[in-house]
């Protein structure tokens, strides 16, 4: 239980810095998502049901904050966590390279999915060449640069709990 805890703790500081210290003009373009990391981490190392709820609420979370309509992010983040948890036993995603390119194909993935939903209901989005270019894949590039470095810091945060806690890593929460 402390571990979902700490981890929904961890999302909602993220969630602060993401909606505060990334709003900056000069960050704008290319502000990596730290919330994707966050659950595509918990996709690879999170049992299912828990991680589940901990990325819907993390989903949730950033529909409230980012001012986009409700219920995008909601439905965003708990696929990509779902998707994440499907792949992560045909793929080896130790080498930093694979996390970098996990991190790269995955927040596209939720990028096109934002932008197919949004095309579905509303005529007002720009053409999806100019959204991927200006937005998408500079997004998705400064995300997966930074994911190692926090994909490293989640994983001392889990042996903290396995070691000093007692927590088990494949336990209910």
């Amino acid at each position: 239980m402390i571990r979902f805890v700490s981890f929904a703790f961890l999302g909602i500081l993220f969630l602060s810095i993401q909606s505060t210290y990334f709003t900056l003009d000069f960050i704008q373009k290319v502000r990596p998502d730290l919330l994707m990391i966050l659950n595509l981490y918990l996709g690879l190392f999170y049992p299912m049901i828990s991680g589940g709820l901990l990325a819907w609420f993390l989903g949730f979370l950033t529909d409230l904050f980012s001012g986009s309509p409700y219920g995008l992010f909601s439905l965003t983040r708990p696929v990509v966590f779902f998707m994440a948890q499907y792949i992560k036993t045909h793929f080896y995603f130790e080498d930093i390279s694979y996390k970098f390119l996990y991190v790269f194909l995955f927040n596209i993935f939720e990028g096109l999915m934002i932008i197919l939903l949004l095309n579905l209901f509303s005529s007002n989005i720009e053409s999806l060449y100019s959204i991927f270019l200006k937005f998408l894949l500079p997004q998705s590039f400064s995300t997966a640069i930074v994911s190692p470095i926090f994909f490293k810091i989640f994983n001392k945060l889990d042996s903290f709990f396995i070691h000093h806690k007692g927590v088990s890593i494949n336990g209910r929460f």
